[in-house]
């Protein structure tokens, strides 16, 4: 499946689309639960869950094949009607950067859509180091959810002209992280009620963060 066959299923008229990226490995439910709250609050007609390729902030990192880990995504999410996982990341060349993917985005998507991109409130302080960042922020709007001992604070950069919006939504913490997960299925520890049964499922069958 390529981006463009995924994409037949997503309504392409949706006006309101929140993105939410990362490497997802694995995703758990306080990716899902996350992105749910935003959807409720923020009233999104559509969350594309997106797990990265290669990107350049993991490059010291050993980390599971993207399309593995684009097919945990697309498990978990089957069941929600309006979560879409999309392989527009997984399937692109090279190192991965949001800006293009927005710019692909909006490529298939209606004019009138507006772009959502979900972001940590621990990773806010980095945002003025993305690739070409000035042109993000006028592509699509950011939406900051809370993490234990991290302010949401506006970056600068959403104070000059020409930049789309910068929401705040609290979402309820869970005490559940990709790097634990792997250690606790590296030490021969549960992870169930941590992630879907299913993701949980492919992690043994592809004998995934076993040393």
């Amino acid at each position: 499946m390529n981006a463009m066959d995924a994409q037949k299923d997503y309504d392409r008229m949706a006006r309101r689309v929140a993105i939410m990226g990362g490497t997802f490995d694995p995703i758990h439910y306080g990716h899902l639960l996350t992105a749910e709250t935003v959807r409720e609050k923020l009233q999104m007609d559509q969350v594309l869950i997106i797990p990265t390729g290669v990107s350049y902030f993991k490059i010291n990192r050993n980390v599971t094949p993207p399309d593995v880990r684009f097919r945990m995504v697309e498990a978990a999410v089957r069941d929600n009607p309006w979560f879409f996982a999309s392989p527009i990341e997984t399937e692109r060349d090279g190192y991965t950067y949001t800006v293009d993917t927005i710019h692909q985005l909006r490529q298939i998507y209606s004019d009138s859509t507006e772009f959502y991109f979900i972001i940590g409130a621990d990773a806010i302080s980095g945002l003025s180091s993305w690739y070409h960042v000035k042109e993000l922020v006028s592509l699509c709007h950011f939406v900051s959810v809370n993490r234990p001992g991290y302010d949401s604070i506006v970056p600068d950069i959403f104070n000059e002209e020409g930049c789309k919006g910068f929401y705040r939504v609290s979402v309820p913490e869970m005490e559940i992280s990709s790097s634990d997960l792997r250690e606790r299925v590296r030490r021969g520890e549960s992870i169930r009620y941590m992630v879907p049964e299913i993701v949980e499922q492919m992690i043994y069958q592809y004998g995934l963060y076993q040393e």
